[in-house]
């Protein structure tokens, strides 16, 4: 698993870069719901 680690690591660093940018997408749509929602009531 050793050598087998060093090949893998640029995949991995795909893989948590596409993760963060679910996660920022998605509290990116929540915030666009909280701020059309604070715009619509005020």
């Amino acid at each position: 698993m050793n050598a087998l680690a060093p090949a893998l690591r640029p995949y991995l660093e795909f893989s948590r870069v596409g993760f963060v940018n679910i996660l920022a997408f998605r509290l990116r749509y929540y915030t666009g719901i909280l701020t059309y929602l604070i715009n619509v009531t005020v």
